[in-house]
């Protein structure tokens, strides 16, 4: 089964309209909070939003400050892990500004997209991602930033589809736009090679992934602090790698500085902190530690349950990485349910012929042969033929 890959997009926050009429501390408290988002202090940003949120709430007549922070505090609670209220602030936040579409409502279209992919509602994410495009493409330009980052998010979800003849035309593009872009743009270059130095690991490149990897955490070591989760990303992208070249220890190593990074930030119910236990335990399996295999995969069921619930796409990978676990073992009616249980939230959301879907059900019949044998090679079952 396939080593689980983390998924740390940039989040698109929105710019602030500030009525010279409002008093100053709501600004100043805004602005604070904005200041936060951006160095990932997102546990400090999120009381600020709402108080703020709080305060528009209770004023009679429409602030057109009040889409922007219901999407940035959105934000907030999607970095936390909390993708139910993200959604419901995302919402909230595409209502009040679904009148004048402007920049700030294709942030909260991206979001609210890029909330889907990580959730594995990869069809509404698609239409949400291709509609901000669309309003980036109008303006400022075809070759905006802005642009440029809706083509990085619909790159990584055609990775995840594997479509991936699509995801490096995009991801490729994607990269071409920032590298020629004014301003500081390390943090959406390094988004965007991440990316395609994971399309390029699916394809079988690995040599032009381990450059690209190396790269993008380059650039987000020169713009981020080094406990910053984007770091964490790039290691634990790094370590996918180093798996496919077999080269454990090193991947162990890397999982472990990508953990402490993800758990100092945002706990243990994290849906990336599930994904480096998931992908540690894949390690401790194929290095025969099945004890220890088992303990983590089950704490990443336990956080992905908890943050994308049980009927989300990578829940029902972290069962079938079990089902790998305990065919190997020889517990293979076990084996059975759960890559029976994982192949009915699978199949319907990816389709049958995704690798995904074609390893599961490749495992449970392995699964099934193996305990029909079983079976059939035990005392008992050979004497009840004879009669």
């Amino acid at each position: 089964m396939s080593f689980k890959q983390i998924v740390l997009g940039t989040f698109v926050f929105c710019n602030l309209v500030f009525a010279d009429s409002d008093p100053p501390p709501l600004d100043l408290a805004i602005s604070n909070a904005l200041e936060h988002m951006r160095n990932s202090e997102y546990r400090e940003a999120e009381p600020l939003l709402r108080a703020a949120l709080k305060e528009l709430d209770g004023q009679p007549d429409p602030d057109p400050r009040r889409g922007p922070v219901l999407n940035n505090l959105g934000a907030t609670r999607y970095y936390l892990g909390d993708l139910a209220e993200a959604e419901n602030l995302y919402l909230r936040a595409r209502a009040e500004m679904k009148a004048n579409p402007d920049g700030n409502y294709a942030s909260v279209i991206t979001n609210l997209g890029m909330l889907y992919l990580r959730a594995g509602n990869f069809e509404s994410a698609e239409s949400l991602l291709e509609e901000a495009l669309n309003i980036h493409q109008r303006d400022p330009g075809r070759d905006s930033p802005e642009a440029a980052s809706d083509l990085s998010h619909l790159a990584d979800l055609h990775r995840r589809t594997a479509r991936y003849n699509e995801a490096e035309r995009e991801a490729r593009r994607s990269a071409a736009i920032l590298s020629h872009a004014g301003g500081d743009r390390r943090i959406a270059l390094g988004d965007v090679l991440q990316t395609l130095a994971s399309i390029c690991q699916a394809q079988g490149n690995l040599v032009e992934s381990e450059r690209l990897n190396h790269r993008a955490l380059e650039l987000r070591e020169s713009a981020l602090d080094a406990a910053d989760p984007r770091i964490a990303a790039s290691l634990a992208s790094l370590a996918d790698l180093r798996v496919h070249q077999n080269r454990y220890d090193e991947a162990e190593q890397l999982l472990k500085r990508a953990l402490a990074i993800w758990r100092r930030a945002f706990g243990d119910r994290h849906f990336n902190v599930a994904a480096v236990l998931n992908n540690l335990a894949q390690i401790y399996k194929v290095t025969n530690r099945h004890a220890e295999a088992e303990n983590f995969y089950r704490s990443a069921l336990e956080a992905w349950e908890w943050s994308l619930g049980r009927s989300s796409v990578d829940y029902a990978l972290g069962l079938a990485n079990l089902a790998d676990l305990y065919r190997i073992e020889g517990r293979l009616y076990a084996s059975a349910e759960l890559y029976r249980e994982s192949l009915a939230i699978l199949e319907p959301r990816l389709g049958s012929a995704h690798p995904n879907v074609v390893a599961v059900k490749a495992g449970l019949d392995q699964a099934v042969r193996a305990n029909r044998r079983q079976r059939e090679n035990t005392v008992d079952f050979r004497a009840l033929l004879r009669k």
